[in-house]
């Protein structure tokens, strides 16, 4: 059975919708029209799979395609115009470069034995721990900006891995 598809059709999504009924079928391109080519295993079938297009909303789903097209772009555009304004040593470092920084500007690179001897020997006046509340709180604020930027590029990647799935 040939069929001539007269109206606005999406063929993956009618594909679909044909599977789902269990038509097989494939796609004719023969001067300038486009038709749909069934290969019935019973006559019965040829009223069923007219419902199936007739009930095809090529309209609908040619707006769900555009609009999911749009999305991917701009997400696309998105990742590339944010990854441009990332710092340069988020573009430039390696995983190395990067672990070593943060390693050894983080409480200046001391384990948990090294900050708690560090603490030990400040003076136990209010001068010392106000110096030592201080400093950590300093280092929270590094870590925090250091998270900050981590997160951004954790939704840079996910953006151009999304684009790239598709």
């Amino acid at each position: 059975m040939k069929i001539p598809l007269t109206k606005t059709v999406v063929i993956s999504v009618l594909s679909q919708e044909l599977n789902a009924a269990t038509i097989p079928h494939s796609y004719l391109y023969k001067e300038r029209e486009l038709f749909l080519v069934i290969a019935l295993e019973d006559e019965g079938q040829e009223s069923e799979a007219q419902a199936v297009i007739d009930a095809h909303d090529g309209e609908a789903a040619l707006a769900a395609v555009n609009a999911f097209l749009a999305a991917r772009d701009q997400a696309e555009t998105d990742a590339v115009t944010n990854f441009a304004i990332l710092p340069d040593w988020v573009k430039e470092w390696t995983a190395a470069d990067a672990a070593a920084y943060v390693h050894d500007n983080v409480l200046a690179g001391l384990d948990a034995a090294g900050v708690d001897a560090y603490v030990d020997a400040l003076p136990s006046t209010v001068a010392g721990m106000k110096t030592g509340l201080k400093q950590i709180g300093g280092q929270l604020a590094a870590i925090r900006d250091i998270l900050e930027v981590i997160a951004k590029l954790i939704m840079y990647i996910r953006d151009l891995v999304i684009r790239f799935r598709q």
